[in-house]
């Protein structure tokens, strides 16, 4: 259990160095619970130095041998930069491995509400907010996610991204793997607002601002 209830996690900077590294300010995985009430996690750091990784300046939760949750009903995650050609989520990057049939029972699930911010970050690649990847569902019930940027993707709010209409695969194989992946984003209310995604040819999800 990670319990933030008020302070800063502030001036950090991590970094990634191949296709199975797992690095982020707070990383989450096998079990574990978060509660984001209060604080700030804000200007930190990422720079993965190859693609594929799984490197984010804000919060990494990943699902492998047991689901990840996050309820964040209050505070602020902010003004992190998140540098790598196949990274994303800025501010929080919610990730389950699409190729393990065995870590798809476990799924990583967030619910955002109250006066919580996800505001100001950068990614190359997707989701300047939030980065929703693979078995992963997100949940927003108010709060604000507003003044991200994608440099060079989709989704500079909010990227929801399952990888399977990207694969050139056929149907047959697409209908297996649904059995365990599920890529879900709904938005009950808050905000999203001002967020903004470079490119205009970034595929799957396109460069949508919002989401």
């Amino acid at each position: 259990l990670f319990e933030m209830r008020s302070g800063e996690i502030r001036d950090n900077e991590v970094s990634g160095g191949g296709l199975t590294t797992y690095n982020a300010t707070v990383y989450a995985a096998a079990g574990a619970r978060l509660n984001i009430s209060g604080g700030k996690i804000t200007e930190n750091k990422a720079n993965d130095v190859r693609e594929q990784g799984y490197t984010t300046a804000g919060i990494l939760a990943r699902s492998d041998e047991g689901p990840v949750e996050i309820a964040m009903t209050g505070g602020e995650i902010s003004h992190n930069m998140s540098a790598g050609q196949e990274n994303g989520g800025g501010g929080v990057w919610l990730c389950a491995d699409t190729w393990n049939y065995g870590y798809q029972k476990h799924p990583v699930t967030m619910t955002m509400s109250g006066d919580a911010k996800i505001i100001n970050h950068t990614a190359d690649y997707g989701g300047g907010g939030v980065f929703v990847f693979g078995n992963a569902v997100f949940t927003m019930n108010g709060g604000e996610i507003s003044g991200n940027t994608v440099i060079d993707g989709m989704g500079g709010g909010v990227a929801t991204y399952d990888y399977l209409k990207n694969t050139n695969q056929p149907d047959s194989y697409i209908d297996t793997w649904e059995q365990y992946v599920h890529t879900e984003f709904t938005m009950n209310s808050g905000v999203i607002s001002n967020n903004t995604a470079g490119r205009e040819d970034a595929g799957v999800g396109g460069n949508d601002g919002g989401c």
